[in-house]
């Protein structure tokens, strides 16, 4: 929370009035298709590898409590959730495909869960002729990219409930930043990265003198204990390569998806990190970012922001923490926040009433102003320092659709992000040179691509 700051506290409220009473009035809850749908007392289930999660925004206390019941009864359906571990969630998806179960199913997906296999094996169902034309210039911003992201061979399979819904203030439950030892940078007399960042001069130089001064050996024992950073490897280091404007893969004019991790974007992050890694040695040398970073001996860490896991990081610091974004690089003209994965809910492909059932979809998860502004509230409390909430707000309006990784990403196709990680690693540990890890990885991972993909 934000302590006991009246500033704070007339802010939001003003914040959340504003949004409740402005924008064109929204339709009935039954949106873009209504509701005179009849599913035949067949029971809805609805898929996501965390099902309590899901289920959750319908129970006592809910953005959505007391919808799942109105559904069942207008649609004349039952409705259930259910699921497995995101790692399997897409096999678990095929099965009940295979086996006929899946007629009156909503699957939730993401680009790094389940999406790109179910898309490239014809799993899903195009909700084009359904929603037709006009639907896609009546979504948000936010939708508009997401859906632009995860087009696949020119067809929509995500339908998304914000048509003509007004656009409002949102943060990003997933972006990549920095988090910062505010304490330690205070004591050390550095300047605010907030602030540099807020006057356009947060990019690789300030962090890169940031990281240089805070590395110390504290006890005159010849060995650093106080890094400028936790360690930026792997799956951290695709962040910040992808904040340089660099990209993994991408979908070519036939359609087929190509590796293009390559060129100066890309070899200048993995140059900037290794020389962080292996040069300067500013690095914390442990591999656990938030335990390195929580110890006090880190002053700034790659993470991921995240409801889910927000609090918790800051739970186990005993200073006070600041967020920045990941500093501007050469190759882009803005700080990027890459988010961790955009996804939705889509239908599988033997979907006995589409229409009937992207109807049920938007009427459970549609929210009209008021229920947004709710939710939005709860967002923000979980912040302590309004300056961190600010930036967030701001890193969310800016973003054009940046996720960290896009086909390359997928944890249910180990052999890919696994590979792609390896060349990361290899460039930033030293192992070897950019030139010479693309060079040899590359073909390999273009194979892994071209069999998933059917190229």
């Amino acid at each position: 929370m934000f302590g006991n700051s009246r500033t704070f506290t007339v802010t939001l409220m003003v914040l959340v009035l504003t949004m409740v009473s402005t924008g064109a009035a929204l339709a009935d809850v039954g949106g873009y298709l209504g509701t005179d749908y009849d599913l035949g007392g067949n029971t809805v289930t609805i898929g996501h590898w965390s099902p309590a999660s899901d289920a959750a925004r319908f129970e006592e206390g809910g953005l959505a409590e007391g919808v799942l019941e109105e559904a069942e009864a207008l649609f004349n359906c039952e409705i259930t959730f259910d699921g497995v571990d995101y790692g399997a969630i897409g096999e678990w998806y095929l099965t009940r495909l295979m086996a006929g179960d899946s007629k009156y199913d909503i699957w939730n997906v993401q680009n790094l869960i389940a999406y790109w296999p179910l898309a490239s094996q014809d799993a899903l169902f195009c909700i084009d002729p359904i929603v037709g034309d006009g639907y896609y210039g009546r979504l948000t911003n936010y939708e508009q990219f997401v859906l632009d992201t995860m087009r696949f061979k020119g067809k929509n399979f995500l339908f998304s409930t914000s048509v003509d819904n007004p656009e409002m203030e949102r943060f990003h439950n997933g972006s990549y930043i920095m988090f910062y030892n505010k304490t330690m940078l205070e004591n050390e007399g550095l300047e605010s990265p907030f602030e540099l960042y807020q006057a356009g001069e947060w990019d690789w130089a300030a962090m890169d003198a940031m990281f240089t001064q805070l590395t110390k050996d504290l006890d005159g024992d010849g060995e650093a204990d106080q890094w400028g950073s936790a360690k930026i490897t792997n799956w951290l280091a695709e962040a910040f390569v992808r904040a340089n404007g660099a990209k993994f893969a991408e979908e070519n004019e036939e359609g087929e998806i190509v590796y293009v991790l390559g060129g100066e974007p890309a070899e200048a992050a993995l140059n900037q990190l290794n020389e962080w890694y292996a040069v300067d040695k500013v690095f914390h040398p442990a591999w656990s970012a938030v335990t390195d970073f929580a110890s006090g001996s880190c002053g700034f860490m790659l993470y991921l922001w995240g409801t889910w896991d927000w609090e918790s990081v800051l739970d186990q610091c005993d200073f006070e923490v600041g967020l920045v974004p990941i500093p501007r690089g050469p190759n882009v003209d803005k700080c990027i926040a890459p988010i961790h994965g955009v996804g939705g809910r889509a239908l599988p492909s033997n979907v006995a009433q589409p229409e009937a059932m992207l109807a049920l979809l938007e009427f459970l998860f549609r929210d009209d102003e008021e229920v947004a502004a709710e939710g939005f509230e709860r967002n923000m409390s979980t912040f302590r320092d309004w300056t961190n909430a600010e930036m967030m707000l701001q890193l969310a309006e800016e973003w054009e659709g940046e996720v960290k990784t896009l086909y390359v990403g997928e944890l249910g196709i180990a052999e890919i992000w696994q590979g792609n990680r390896q060349i990361l690693d290899d460039v930033i540990l030293g192992r070897k040179t950019f030139s010479e890890s693309i060079n040899s990885m590359k073909p390999v991972l273009q194979g892994y691509l071209d069999d998933t993909f059917n190229n």
